[in-house]
C-alpha cells in the first residue's frame, strides 16, 4: 500500500501537488478524499496544462487570451459538476446506512432540516418510517435544487452543501468570495472577455489564479464531507 500523505492539504499548494496528493489519498484503504474530486483536479490540471502558458513578460497573443478563456469556462464547469455530485453522494450514503441501522447523523439532520423544511426531532418523534418518507422528500429537493444550480457562487454553493452537513464558517467566508470571483469571472470571459475591444481581458495569469485560490480549501471541504459518509 501506498505511503499516506498528507491530507486534507495544508496551505495553498499548487494544481499539480493537489491532484498528486489526491492521488495518492485515493490509492490508501481508507481514503478521505472523493473521487468526484479526484475526477475534477485531473480535468483542471489537463486544462491548465493545455491551456496555460504564463509569459513572464507578461505577452500574450491573441491566442493566449482565448486559451485563458476557455481554462476560466472549463474549469467553472469541472467545480460546477464537482459540488453538484458530491452533494448527492453523500445525502445517499447517509440515506443508504440510515436505511440500515436508523442511527442518526449529521447530514441526516440537516437533510431533513433543508431538504424537508421539518424540524428533526418532530419528524423522530413518529418513528423510523417517518423519517425515511421524509428523507425520500429531502433527497427529491436537493435534486431540484442541483437540476435548477447554474453557477458556483455562494448562494449556489451554500443551497447544495448546507443540506448535506457543512456549516457556512466550514468554507469561510473569504472561500466563498473566492468561489463569487471565478463565478463573476466566468461570466465575464464568456460575454465580454474576448481581447480585441475588452475593457479587462483576462491574461492567462489571472485566469490562472483565480481558478487555484479555491482549489486547497475545496480538498478540505472534500475531507470533511469524507467524514461525513463515515460517520
Amino acid at each position: 500500500m501506498a505511503k499516506r500523505t498528507s491530507w486534507p492539504p495544508a496551505g495553498s499548494p499548487d494544481i499539480p501537488s493537489l491532484l498528486s496528493a489526491v492521488k495518492a489519498e485515493r490509492r490508501s484503504k481508507t481514503p478521505r478524499a472523493s473521487a468526484i474530486l479526484a475526477d475534477a483536479l485531473e480535468e483542471i490540471d489537463e486544462l491548465r496544462r493545455k491551456l496555460v502558458r504564463i509569459d513572464p513578460a507578461g505577452s500574450y497573443s491573441e491566442l493566449a487570451y482565448l486559451k485563458a478563456r476557455a481554462f476560466v469556462l472549463l474549469s467553472h464547469g469541472a467545480l460546477e459538476e464537482y459540488i453538484e455530485r458530491v452533494c448527492i453522494d453523500v445525502a445517499d450514503a447517509a440515506i443508504t446506512a440510515f436505511n440500515v441501522d436508523e442511527r442518526p447523523r449529521r447530514t441526516i439532520i440537516t437533510l431533513l432540516h433543508y431538504g424537508a423544511n421539518s424540524d428533526p426531532s418532530s419528524v423522530s418523534a413518529n418513528g423510523p418510517w417517518q423519517i425515511r418518507e421524509a428523507l425520500k422528500q429531502s433527497r427529491r429537493q436537493l435534486l431540484l435544487w442541483r437540476e435548477s444550480n447554474n453557477g458556483i457562487k455562494e448562494k449556489d454553493v451554500l443551497r447544495l452543501l448546507l443540506p448535506v452537513g457543512l456549516k457556512e464558517s466550514d468554507m469561510g467566508a473569504a472561500w466563498l468570495q473566492a468561489m463569487s470571483d471565478l463565478g463573476s469571472l466566468r461570466g465575464r470571459v464568456a460575454h465580454h472577455g474576448h481581447r480585441t475591444g475588452a475593457k479587462t481581458p483576462v491574461d492567462p495569469g489571472d485566469a490562472l489564479a483565480t481558478v487555484a485560490a479555491v482549489l486547497p480549501t475545496l480538498c478540505r471541504l472534500d475531507a470533511k464531507l469524507a467524514g461525513f459518509r463515515a460517520e
